[in-house]
């Protein structure tokens, strides 16, 4: 085929509005003698590639970037014991592959514990996951569940669970341990003394460690550690605080706050009839429950709270969830669109 040459400074096609149709092959007809500037459609690799003088090299395309959080469900609180552990916490972004199936799984908050004929841990909250083909999953571990009365130490997980009060001369006992980059150590949980039970230990944040028993004085329940913020949604907010830890309060009233986040408050014991319960994490911010005496109906420990993923894509793509996730949960974003998911399994594809 002949090769016409149009010998001019420039050519101006702008007043066109139809198409410029380019030559196109496959890898094994490129030119033979290729020359710097040429330009041609790759029907192997379906790009448009250019030669610089030393090679062919694809044009670069748009490809979508998605920012995300992955929160895991928060742990239990513990009976008597340690408050419980924030979820994993990872943010960050990855490149799209249009048309890919994403699986979401969003896992749920830990059990609290709950007495029967004797103390008991909080459960751990689930994992939340991304997966898809050519994606690393990525995977936020569920918060641990705050150990019990005696010596029980806190569960591992996302963040730690606190550790449980123990009796006199039985020594302290040891938050669990989070996962590295994801959250935090519970606090410890202090021994018996003088008559009274001192503070069970705090459970981990993502931003913090969780607060031993005993502090900031006698008795006290360790607060929860605090989690991150994140503006992922436009409204900068904290996620994953760790449960507050169980306190005696027959010396003083004292309620051990939870972590920034949706940790939950710890409880109070006073008498049988008297004392406080702890307050649960808070669903989609994955905060770990509070401790508290649980052998009454009036002082029962905390729940885990819910975790989510969030996803955030430019509005130049649009996103084709198979469930229902939440379409900008705190209001619009310029230039993106923003899905909340909530517990269980669902599936995405980006066009």
């Amino acid at each position: 085929m002949a090769i016409t040459k149009v010998r001019a400074s420039g050519i101006n096609l702008s007043g066109n509005t139809s198409y410029l149709n380019m030559p196109k092959g496959t890898t094994a007809q490129r030119p033979s003698s290729p020359v710097v500037g040429m330009i041609r459609e790759n029907t192997t690799l379906n790009k448009i590639e250019v030669y610089n003088g030393t090679d062919w090299r694809a044009l670069k395309e748009d490809t979508p970037n998605i920012e995300y959080l992955v929160l895991a469900g928060g742990g239990g609180g513990g009976g008597w014991g340690g408050g419980g552990g924030a979820g994993g916490l990872l943010t960050g972004s990855f490149d799209l592959v249009l048309g890919t199936t994403y699986t979401v799984t969003v896992g749920a908050g830990g059990a609290a514990a709950i007495f029967t004929s004797q103390y008991d841990s909080g459960t751990d909250g689930s994992d939340s996951s991304i997966s898809g083909s050519g994606l690393t999953t990525i995977t936020a571990v569920g918060g641990g569940g705050g150990g019990y009365y005696n010596g029980n130490i806190g569960n591992d997980g996302g963040s730690g669970g606190g550790g449980g009060m123990t009796t006199t001369g039985g020594g302290d006992t040891l938050g669990g341990a989070g996962t590295t980059g994801q959250g935090n150590n519970g606090g410890i949980g202090r021994s018996a003394s003088g008559g009274y039970y001192l503070g069970g230990g705090g459970g981990g944040g993502a931003g913090a460690l969780g607060g031993n028993g005993n502090q900031p004085s006698s008795y006290n329940g360790g607060n929860g550690g605090d989690g991150l913020q994140s503006n992922i949604t436009g409204n900068n907010k904290y996620y994953a605080g760790g449960g507050g830890g169980h306190t005696d309060a027959r010396p003083g009233v004292f309620q051990a706050p939870g972590g920034l986040g949706g940790g939950g408050a710890g409880g109070y014991y006073v008498s049988g009839t008297s004392g406080a319960a702890a307050t649960s994490g808070t669903n989609k911010l994955g905060g770990g429950g509070g401790s508290a005496y649980t052998a009454v109906a009036a002082q029962l420990a905390g729940s885990g709270g819910d975790g989510t993923v969030i996803i955030k894509v430019p509005n130049s793509f649009t996103i084709n969830p198979a469930g229902s996730p939440t379409l900008n949960p705190d209001g619009t974003v310029s230039g993106f669109k923003i899905y909340e998911f909530s517990t269980g399994t669902e599936t995405f594809t980006i066009s």
